[in-house]
């Protein structure tokens, strides 16, 4: 669900080498043609990588006419910190790194920007025996609190209503779908247009304050991949029938539907500081231009600073409607 190559185990090595489909068809030339040509770099990833605290991050240029070249790696204010064509790199600081490789020989010189960004990234595709269910919500695990679960040391709000069996705050789904059918138990599942249902994710039921991801100490949350519900995206298009067969309208000029997510402050409050993306937008005189999500959009979270939890609520002009979407790849640094 993410383009950028990420691994969790903290022993991993990563290689960063250009695949063949990267590199454009070499001239045909001779050895001794070939060291008259300058040095050309290429990075897979074009060059930006992210991993954990405590990872091995292999950085491994590929390079076209390196011939007597020399090389130098240097950080973000000019210090050099290797000769070495390839550099190996681990920190446990959770930031973002820069890195400038140059190689120079007698035929000219190349540079390469190199971003790394070290972070705690919570990924979802990994809970055990859940990957294998073709269309299924978990809304709790076996470490259970009191209207909680934790994973991975972050506490993610659920309540579950002991009547109907719907849960509020967060559950775990792999369900995704474009169909244009609009059912109840499209709740909790992903509209997206390109996306594996073996890939796992957060299905948010935000209603009041109870959609609250508490960390365990602070941190300066960098972004969070963000999904319509398919329930709210069909919803939004056609209307639909409550339970008690009430009529709810769809989405006409001006309206909105919004997540917002605010900082969490130390006392367990709101601090006042908060960030917003749009699932549906209406704000078009021609209705064919209604902007609707299809996709994983990244929300930036850097604007929250330094909080100790998250808070995920809806805000919307659409009288009745649930308040439902998803959510993916919520990435904290220090």
């Amino acid at each position: 669900m993410s383009s950028p190559n990420f691994q969790k185990s903290a022993a991993l090595c990563f290689a960063a080498v250009l695949a063949v489909a990267f590199c454009a068809p070499l001239p045909a030339c001779h050895d001794d043609e070939a060291k008259n040509m300058p040095p050309k770099i290429y990075f897979a990833s074009d060059g930006n990588f992210e991993i954990a605290p405590g990872d091995t991050l292999l950085l491994e240029p590929r390079i076209l006419y390196d011939y007597d070249s020399r090389y130098s790696w240097t950080d973000a204010d000019g210090n050099l910190i290797s000769q070495e064509r390839d550099l190996l790199f681990t920190t446990s600081e959770m930031k973002d790194y820069k890195f400038l490789f140059s190689i120079e020989n007698n035929a000219g010189a190349d540079t390469f920007s190199i971003s790394v960004s070290v972070q705690l990234r919570a990924t979802f595709d990994d809970l055990d025996n859940f990957q294998t269910k073709k269309s299924s919500v978990l809304a709790l695990l076996p470490d259970t609190l009191p209207g909680a679960f934790r994973w991975k040391g972050l506490q993610f709000a659920n309540v579950i209503n002991a009547d109907t069996s719907m849960w509020y705050g967060f559950a775990f789904s792999n369900k995704t779908s474009t169909s244009s059918t609009l059912v109840a138990s499209s709740i909790g599942t992903a509209y997206i247009s390109s996306s594996s249902s073996s890939n796992a994710y957060m299905a948010v039921c935000a209603p009041s304050s109870i959609a609250k991801i508490l960390f365990p100490r602070a941190y300066s949350p960098k972004s969070v991949d963000v999904a319509n519900d398919n329930f709210i995206y069909l919803a939004s298009k056609f209307g639909f029938t409550t339970t008690d067969s009430a009529i709810v309208s769809p989405a006409a000029f001006a309206d909105f539907y919004r997540v917002v997510v605010d900082g969490i402050g130390e006392n367990g409050m709101t601090n006042g500081a908060s960030v917003s993306i749009d699932l549906v937008d209406c704000n078009f005189d021609n209705p064919a231009k209604y902007l609707r999500l299809t996709k994983w959009s990244t929300l930036d979270l850097t604007e929250l600073g330094q909080v100790n939890g998250l808070l995920f609520r809806v805000e919307t002009s659409l009288a009745g409607f649930p308040p439902f979407f998803c959510i993916d790849n919520l990435r904290l640094q220090d």
